[in-house]
């Protein structure tokens, strides 16, 4: 079999990682004959290790789709120029065309470009973009559900992701100082609105002993840092910036949580339950449908009552959860468990 992966770039974020742990997997295993990776853009930071050389290419350049098997694509540009080389070539191209999307459209788009409108448009031009794929995979059956009468002549599935992580060699450098007796929340992200972190924020002065670290970069970092002096929590806020190892970071923590009002699959959620960290999270569909209320502590969204509540529980209880959610990681989403569902996947076409 003989695959191609399209990405936007090989910037170290989300839907890139996603690719790469299947790329190799599927070349360190010997899985495929042949694989190829084309992206479109130069990265401004970190960038994804995969197994093979890649080859950047322009939208309107040369890369022959039919000499593969299955075409992979990932995110917005890579979904419409195989929509362009099919809709040039129409009938010509006898490749299998797939696909993975990251994100639900309306809800990301909405908070990306702060406009309903524009967060309409380009949601409607990116399904319009996925109607020559032959299969669109989603990250969950609630997603899928959530597609499935919005994409034109698209067949409609998904895959959970999977993460790989190993924490050899990975000691702090960042040298957290908290007092004796202080209990660490940490998060990792990007920072938007979307990303929920106000929540926690607003929460923080019922829990005096309780800092919150937030690793990650985003335009969202002034509005937090305001709301933390506005709540007089800001000796309890701490701002790393981009951390390169997140791993290492989230040793240091005793719980992780991931607050958003919206989420594909979130890959640092694999991360914090890698570890055996006890995870506070909100009640997302995606989440809820992948793990148990006996493995991650949920609350209501935009609840802060109930975020309180989550808080003081995984305080208590929080060992058991830990266990619990490591345990479903191992058993369900290892990079090897995405891999193979994909080369499933790729042979049933």
């Amino acid at each position: 079999m003989k695959i191609c992966f399209i990405l936007p770039s090989l910037s170290k974020k989300g839907p890139n990682i996603v690719a790469a742990d299947i790329i190799n997997s599927l070349v360190s295993r010997k899985l495929v004959n042949k694989l190829d990776v084309y992206y479109f853009n130069d990265s401004d930071g970190p960038e994804i290790d995969i197994g093979v050389v890649p080859k950047k290419i322009s939208f309107f350049g040369g890369v022959d789709i039919g000499i593969y098997d299955v075409v992979h694509t990932h995110m917005l540009k890579p979904d419409l120029f195989v929509f362009v080389k099919k809709l040039l070539s129409f009938g010509v191209y006898k490749c299998k065309c797939i696909s993975t999307l990251h994100q639900i459209d309306m809800i990301n788009l909405k908070y990306d470009y702060n406009s309903r409108l524009k967060a309409l448009l380009f949601s409607l031009i990116w399904r319009l973009g996925l109607s020559f794929h032959d299969k669109v995979i989603c990250l969950s059956k609630s997603m899928r559900d959530y597609y499935v009468s919005k994409l034109i002549f698209s067949d409609v599935d998904y895959v959970y992701n999977g993460r790989d992580f190993s924490i050899q060699n990975c000691d702090n450098d960042l040298k957290l100082k908290t007092a004796d007796g202080h209990f660490k929340i940490g998060t990792a992200c990007l920072l938007t609105e979307r990303k929920g972190l106000d929540q926690i924020i607003k929460v923080l002065d019922k829990f005096p002993f309780v800092h919150f670290y937030i690793a990650g970069t985003g335009p969202y970092k002034s509005e937090l840092e305001n709301l933390a002096h506005n709540y007089n929590v800001s000796d309890r806020v701490h701002f790393l910036g981009f951390v390169n190892n997140t791993l290492s970071y989230l040793k240091d923590m005793h719980a992780f949580t991931l607050p958003s009002r919206g989420e594909g699959f979130p890959l640092a959620l694999l991360e914090a339950a890698s570890l055996g960290l006890p995870c506070i999270v909100s009640d997302l569909d995606v989440i809820s449908e992948a793990f148990t209320e006996d493995e991650v502590i949920m609350f209501e969204l935009d609840n802060l009552k109930s975020l309180s509540d989550a808080i003081a529980r995984c305080i208590v209880d929080g060992d058991t959860f830990g266990v619990n959610v490591e345990s479903k990681y191992r058993c369900c989403y290892t990079s090897k468990h995405m891999a193979d569902n994909y080369l499933r996947l790729y042979l049933s076409l």
